[in-house]
């Protein structure tokens, strides 16, 4: 959240009474609760769902904790109110055309949950162009959410943020698949690479090490080569195999 020295000077953070010139109490007292009664948006945390795991993996929901206090009149006094937990947030990963980003969302996990303009049951449930549910037409309501992950409070902000590359990592940067102009980098503790089946590829093979220790081999040697000892085959080294 930026800072500013005058705030008047912005008309986006002069008030919309303000702004439309509103001189009636009544008036004025009703717009602004029309805007409390309003949801928009709002950050949130993961918390268990109602089978204690962080999220579900059949329905991409999670439940999420509100992490902003409303403000509640009580005794005509305000007063800082935790909003309930949400259950059952669909939330929102990037995807398209056959292909999907996924994540595995953990408890204690930041997001973003953002408020449809009019409630989705019947889309959710069915997909399509749909109806709203018979009743109410709710619109902006707190029960109708996406959550939306990567946003991040000041204390969980990733640490070495490229400035120069897209990067598909861990928080902790142990594991980062690189991709700058040209180039794809990977740095990770192991890797295994498996065929469609679950068998790991071989990276080399024993073909190619034949060769490379028939042709290549006796030329380094007889440059100086003294490193360690090539070896025989492509099925018995994780340096042949991607493990």
């Amino acid at each position: 959240m930026g800072t500013i020295s005058s705030p008047i000077q912005f008309k986006g953070l002069v008030p919309v009474q303000d702004r439309l010139s509103i001189r009636s109490a009544a008036l004025r007292q009703a717009l602004h609760q029309f805007e409390c009664d309003l949801r928009v948006a709002m950050p949130a945390i993961v918390v268990a769902n109602k089978n204690g795991d962080p999220f579900n993996a059949d329905l991409q929901t999670v439940s999420v904790q509100p992490a902003v206090q409303e403000v509640l009149l009580q005794n005509a006094i305000p007063t800082l109110a935790t909003i309930p937990i949400l259950d059952d947030v669909p939330f929102a990963f990037a995807g398209g055309g056959g292909w999907s980003l996924t994540f595995p969302i953990a408890i204690g996990d930041e997001c973003l949950v953002v408020f449809s303009d009019m409630a989705f049951d019947m889309w959710w449930q069915n997909g399509g162009v749909q109806k709203q549910p018979d009743g109410a037409l709710y619109r902006h309501d707190i029960g109708d959410g996406f959550a939306i992950f990567g946003v991040r409070s000041n204390p969980r902000a990733l640490t070495n943020y490229s400035t120069t590359s897209t990067q598909l990592r861990s928080d902790d940067g142990t594991v980062v698949v690189d991709l700058s102009m040209g180039k794809i980098t990977a740095t990770t503790p192991t890797m295994k690479i498996l065929n469609a089946g679950g068998t790991p590829q071989a990276l080399m093979t024993d073909t190619f090490f034949q060769w490379f220790k028939t042709n290549v081999e006796p030329f380094l040697v007889s440059k100086g080569y003294s490193g360690p000892p090539i070896p025989v085959t492509g099925c018995e080294t994780v340096i042949l195999e991607a493990q």
